[in-house]
């Protein structure tokens, strides 16, 4: 485990990074952090969370391909560029994020947040993302360019949270939606319909500026 949080430690990280191939845990958060993160982290196999939030990291993220029991990546606030890797959790919000979202999130069946609010994402959203039974957090409020339109029937056995605001949400908003949702929040898109009957797990909705 190694945690330099707020350490207002600034430069590159080293690629000797790498050489920590027995540390499970890496927290870089609130430093000042720059330039890329190495591809050597690759290299640190038993890395299970890799949490770089408020730094100014560029560039864009590792793949993290030998990682295999990376579970969680926290990178908000940076500057990076887009891939999306295949974690449960995924906290990416305000960093400069661009580019279409993938066409199909078959590839991440255990995804359960997926927090990438404030980026420049464009493209459809894709409906699969729906379909994963382990999401239960998604927040993509803040990308203007990113058109999204609900599933007829939206019945994700764990969603909680869907917070989808700012965003090129056209034409009716005419799911069924049985999701046991706690906090709906759709404003300031351009749907156009009647409000669905939602689920009595409710307790936080917003349609405003629609």
């Amino acid at each position: 485990m190694l945690i330099l949080v707020r350490g207002q430690i600034g430069g590159v990280i080293p690629s000797s990074f790498g050489k920590l191939k027995n540390a499970t845990f890496l927290e870089l958060g609130n430093n000042e952090f720059e330039g890329a993160i190495p591809a050597s982290v690759e290299n640190m196999t038993k890395l299970q969370h890799f949490l770089g939030y408020r730094n100014q990291f560029v560039r864009s993220v590792p793949e993290f391909t030998h990682c295999n029991k990376m579970t969680d990546i926290s990178l908000y606030r940076n500057n990076l560029s887009w891939e999306l890797p295949s974690f449960s959790i995924l906290v990416v919000y305000n960093n400069h994020l661009s580019g279409p979202l993938p066409p199909d999130f078959s590839a991440t069946p255990n995804l359960i947040y997926f927090l990438a609010h404030n980026n420049d994402f464009s493209g459809t959203l894709s409906p699969t993302l729906f379909d994963l039974n382990s999401i239960t957090h998604v927040m993509l409020s803040g990308n203007a360019n990113l058109k999204v339109a609900l599933p007829t029937v939206l019945s994700t056995p764990s969603l909680t949270s869907l917070v989808i605001e700012g965003c090129s949400f056209t034409g009716p908003l005419h799911a069924t939606i049985t999701s046991p949702l706690a906090s709906l929040y759709l404003a300031g898109n351009n749907f156009s319909s009647s409000i669905p009957l939602l689920p009595p797990t409710i307790t936080d909705v917003s349609l405003a500026y629609n």
